[in-house]
């Protein structure tokens, strides 16, 4: 949806990603690709330029890596603590 409403996407501060947000759900490692790969596209893009926070809230770290780097460079806001 952010990749698609960039007006909207532009005005996001804080983003929390929850790739297994359904109680009970077994980890998934297709749901960890497929969020952490959105969050680069998403981040790579420069169209969160408001961000200032962002939540992995998830127990395993993401699939991609660079998903990191791409939030570092296309979120100059981004608070890192």
């Amino acid at each position: 949806m952010l990749m698609r409403r960039t007006d909207i996407a532009r005005h996001v501060r804080h983003l929390v990603v929850r790739p297994h947000a359904k109680p009970g759900m077994v980890y998934n490692v297709l749901g960890n690709e497929l969020a952490s790969a959105t969050v680069r596209r998403i981040a790579g893009a420069m169209v969160l330029d408001a961000l200032k926070r962002f939540d992995w809230d998830d127990d395993e770290l993401p699939f991609y890596e660079d998903m990191w780097f791409a939030l570092r460079i296309g979120c100059v806001f981004l608070f890192w603590r």
